[in-house]
């Protein structure tokens, strides 16, 4: 480091005055002390970073506790509840033989009522034991070769009395013989689950069709109706848990928002893939696509 002055002799400018020190130490000092400042920020972050981990991990041990304890409540609760709503609608049942069948008879009707309001319970209980069973990742998948086509007719009949209701047209395109490789039951309540929901979202008097095809080493579903449409950002979300776009109209049709949150936890668990495609007002189609050799 170097200063100057002038130097003046009356008032006549004789020469210039240099004075320097050398400050090679001190800046060396400085330059280590940045160093040195870095390195404990780079230490001081590392700490904190631990800290917060350790923390979170701690704060996390009672959330995941009453999670666990919420999802082990849902699982018991729906599985207890399976029983006495078996024996309401076998009730039901019973009750209604010993009425004489009359178009206007209230008792009929009020039993009739009641026969969908405890199947509509029961289909939610079931749904709210599998996804149970999905969150506590116990994934009871059996591998059987079984003939496909058969599944489906069983499915076109479990839900045609629900067609008939709406005067809609069920439509079943398949071979022959298809055979499979997965589970059967839980195919089986993925179809159902596919034509349940496109039965209760077309109109009186629309159509629906099921079609069974082979693609290579795959097995293909599409289920097409003529109902209301789905809108095009609604595509990801419907299988979402109790999404619907429009949540006054799911509810007066009967929906509760599970059925299709099921049916992609049934196509995940066997590898496959569900799309959607659909037009507003014209209606929608449901595609899966299932690979013959089931990825546990």
């Amino acid at each position: 480091m170097i200063a100057s002055k002038a130097i003046y002799d009356k008032g006549q400018y004789i020469g210039q005055l240099f004075i320097g020190k050398d400050i090679t130490f001190a800046y060396q000092l400085f330059r280590s002390l940045l160093l040195i400042l870095v390195a404990i920020g780079i230490v001081f972050f590392g700490v904190a970073l631990y800290v917060s981990m350790v923390m979170s991990k701690r704060a996390m041990v009672p959330i995941n506790g009453a999670f666990t304890r919420q999802r082990e409540f849902v699982g018991d609760a729906s599985h207890e509840l399976r029983t006495p709503l078996s024996v309401l609608l076998s009730s039901i049942d019973a009750m209604e033989m010993t009425i004489e069948p009359q178009k206007e008879n209230p008792v009929g009707k009020m039993l009739a009522n009641m026969r969908q309001e405890v199947k509509r319970m029961t289909c939610l209980v079931g749904d709210l034991l599998t996804l149970a069973r999905t969150d506590s990742n116990r994934i009871d998948l059996r591998r059987e070769t079984f003939d496909f086509r058969l599944q489906a007719e069983n499915a076109m009949e479990s839900v045609q009395s629900l067609a008939v209701t709406k005067k809609i047209t069920l439509n079943l395109s398949a071979p022959a013989t298809m055979i499979a490789i997965g589970d059967p039951q839980r195919l089986s309540q993925l179809l159902y689950i596919l034509l349940d929901n496109a039965i209760k979202y077309t109109p009186n008097g629309g159509d629906v069709k099921l079609l069974l095809t082979k693609v290579g080493q795959q097995i293909c579903i599409t289920v097409q109706d003529t109902g209301i449409g789905i809108k095009q950002e609604d595509y990801q979300r419907i299988f979402e848990r109790f999404y619907g776009s429009d949540k006054s109209r799911s509810r007066q049709m009967g929906g509760h928002g599970l059925g299709l949150s099921v049916a992609k936890w049934i196509v995940d668990t066997h590898g496959g893939t569900i799309k959607v495609t659909s037009e507003l007002g014209k209606g929608s189609s449901f595609m899966v696509r299932i690979p013959q050799v089931v990825k546990v």
